[in-house]
């Protein structure tokens, strides 16, 4: 009989331990999608990072300035930021791969966003990794960051 009471304890308290793990989870599940919905269109983000990839592609410093302007970077670091790390890399890109991953982010501000995780593919099949992160500044978007060559387990698939 001890050893049933033991049993029925045992279960009881994982059950609680189970329930309780669910309920957050559900919580943050519940909060993350609020997020999401509060937030505009997906497409929406993929476009502003494919006007900032083809802008990079082109070289157009000036326009990539504008899309992270409303942070009131440097323009002259800006500058040559885009021409030491931004250009070099996009310089042989051919498309975008998907799936991106995308990781729910807000800016100092409070300003909601995304960090999108994915691959650019080379005119010569090479595979290179970026993160970027785009958040509602205003009534439109900003790029709030970019980083490129550089692989986040766990974000980009196969680092």
């Amino acid at each position: 009989m001890k050893k049933l009471s033991f049993y029925i304890f045992i279960v009881s308290i994982s059950i609680s331990l189970i329930s309780g793990c669910a309920i957050q989870n559900q919580s943050s599940f519940q909060n993350d999608l609020s997020m999401m919905s509060a937030r505009k269109s997906m497409k929406d983000y993929m476009n502003i990072r494919d006007e900032f990839i083809r802008h990079a592609h082109s070289k157009d410093a000036e326009h990539l300035y504008s899309l992270m302007s409303p942070y009131g970077y440097n323009k002259q670091d800006m500058f040559s930021f885009f021409e030491h790390e931004i250009f070099p890399f996009f310089s042989d890109y051919k498309t975008v791969i998907t799936p991106d991953v995308f990781n729910i982010v807000n800016d100092e501000g409070g300003n909601p966003g995304y960090t999108m995780y994915g691959f650019i593919e080379t005119t010569k099949g090479k595979k290179k990794p970026y993160a970027i992160a785009i958040i509602e500044k205003g009534n439109g978007f900003a790029v709030k960051n970019i980083i490129v060559n550089k692989c986040f387990k766990g974000l980009h698939a196969g680092c």
